[in-house]
């Protein structure tokens, strides 16, 4: 599962990370040590000829929902089952998006919090879904985030996580003119390969409120 994230990297390096389209709103991208479910957060997606950023709400609104639909229950979307479900059957082979990030958040059946992040990677991309809801001139951009079954490394904190990306495989998953998915689960196989990091935080990014270094920082480094 991912209900928090963290993406801190300055605007500036994020648009070196690749060669993206025009991005005329980066003047409103604000970095996060705590992005959270139906907050605006960064997504990529396929431009006309280019990868193109822009924002999205995190939680699902389809766009055939009610107005009275609570997108806050589709943060998260399990790959196995997205050709299955009504939410995201339309959506998987057309409308991909990818969501930068330094790392994310999860716990534990104790409650205890984790940063988890990938050594050697600073920024890279969790697979996502987005869809757009219209109601009386009211318009909503939304995602929801991938999952897959956890890592053996991971799968103690949680049985689920994220489906981690680097460059080549976001690119994949962002051409959805040939996509397939096999090459989904292929990449998914790929991150079992790689060298996740650890470390248990304290409660302080449990607040929505609360931001800063303080949110990755060592438990033991608060006491």
């Amino acid at each position: 599962m991912c209900g928090r994230f963290a993406n801190y990297t300055e605007i500036d390096e994020i648009l070196n990370w690749d060669n993206f389209e025009y991005f005329e709103d980066h003047n409103l991208y604000t970095p996060s040590f705590n992005f959270a479910p139906m907050q605006e957060c960064l997504a990529i997606a396929k431009g006309k000829s280019k990868l193109r950023l822009g924002f999205l709400k995190w939680g699902l609104m389809p766009s055939w929902a009610r107005k009275e639909f609570q997108p806050a229950k589709l943060i998260n979307a399990r790959s196995e089952t997205v050709y299955e479900k009504p939410s995201y059957q339309n959506l998987i082979g057309r409308r991909h998006c990818a969501i930068p990030l330094n790392g994310y958040y999860e716990w534990d059946k104790s409650k205890n919090t984790y940063w988890v992040e990938i050594k050697n990677n600073p920024l890279y991309t969790v697979a996502a879904l987005w869809d757009v809801w219209e109601f009386d001139g009211v318009i909503q951009k939304t995602f929801t985030i991938l999952t897959t079954e956890a890592t053996n490394k991971l799968n103690y904190i949680h049985h689920r996580q994220p489906i981690c990306m680097n460059k080549i495989a976001t690119n994949e998953w962002l051409d959805t003119k040939n996509f397939d998915m096999q090459k989904l689960q292929y990449h998914i196989r790929i991150q079992r390969t790689l060298d996740y990091k650890i470390t248990k935080v304290s409660g302080y990014v449990n607040n929505v409120k609360n931001q800063g270094p303080r949110c990755i920082e060592a438990a033991n480094k608060l006491l």
